[in-house]
């Protein structure tokens, strides 16, 4: 029952990894670790995520309704007390989290890095934050021992969860995020010909990981210009006297590998998004799914 999304909604396939990228909501890795470790008591999740600040700061922005109105319900905190969210500000330091987490064995190597149960599912939020002009190794080849270390990390936990352990990366810039395979060996700016040698990362990820997500924006416009405005009866009315937008989105889910021999198979979602902000209260966002 792992979603991104508020309840009721369609749940993610069944999966080891998964590559969510493109204009996904800020929420969606919260729905995502709640709704796993909600169904199963023994579960256990570690988010790593570059900027608190920022990530605080988009979920404030977004305000979605379900986080704001029973994140502090008893169930909701007990299942989420058992996440822990690590900041690394730096590749170095997320490269050096990676290589440090382990379950306790009889050997405390840090306090902060030995975990007392082994987590059954690992989630990487915004790795291309790390690769910006000030990065002192923007490569594909340092992306991609990120997520190397990752899956091995996950690996090493497997045997002592009850059931194999997952990993989930949020990316939302890795579409746009262009990088040389090996650092120029050269001390000046890049030739021409190096930058043609520059790859799209996210097709390369398709290669260590079983699944894509990608999140795409359909259409944004105000509610009330919209000739079908998912807004019906009782919450329409009360939505009368707002500033009202809906956004409409799809993701596509792309299985890149399969233990039964087939290539790919494609997964469809689509649903809208509307921010109501009502005369004298604060914006919130809701999730409306189209009827099939």
């Amino acid at each position: 029952m792992t979603t991104l999304f508020p309840h009721p909604t369609p749940v993610l396939p069944a999966f080891q990894s998964i590559l969510v990228k493109g204009k996904y909501h800020a929420s969606a890795p919260v729905h995502l670790v709640y709704s796993y470790v909600a169904q199963d008591p023994d579960a256990k999740a570690i988010l790593l995520t570059p900027h608190r600040g920022m990530f605080e700061d988009a979920l404030v922005d977004l305000n979605d309704e379900w986080v704001d109105q029973t994140s502090g319900h008893g169930r909701v905190c007990a299942a989420t007390r058992r996440t822990e969210i690590f900041y690394p500000p730096t590749l170095g330091h997320l490269r050096l989290l990676l290589s440090m987490l382990h379950e306790y064995d009889g050997v405390l190597h840090d306090s902060k890095t030995t975990l007392d149960v082994a987590p059954s599912l690992l989630v990487l939020h915004e790795i291309s934050s790390y690769f910006g002009s000030s990065s002192s190794d923007p490569t594909v080849s340092s992306y991609l021992s990120v997520i190397s270390s990752a899956l091995a990390l996950a690996a090493s936990w497997s045997p002592r969860c009850l059931q194999s352990s997952k990993l989930v990366i949020f990316d939302s810039g890795v579409s746009n995020l262009k990088l040389p395979i090996l650092k120029p060996l050269s001390f000046g700016d890049e030739t021409e010909e190096q930058q043609r040698h520059r790859d799209t990362l996210s097709v390369l990820l398709e290669r260590y990981l079983e699944w894509t997500a990608e999140v795409r924006v359909d259409h944004e416009a105000p509610a009330s210009n919209m000739s079908d405005n998912p807004l019906e009866g009782e919450e329409a009315a009360k939505s009368t006297p707002v500033d009202a937008v809906q956004t409409r989105k799809t993701m596509v889910m792309r299985r890149c590998c399969s233990s039964e021999g087939v290539d790919y198979e494609e997964i469809t979602w689509r649903w809208t998004e509307i921010v109501l902000t009502r005369e004298g209260g604060e914006a919130r966002t809701t999730f409306h799914w189209e009827r099939t």
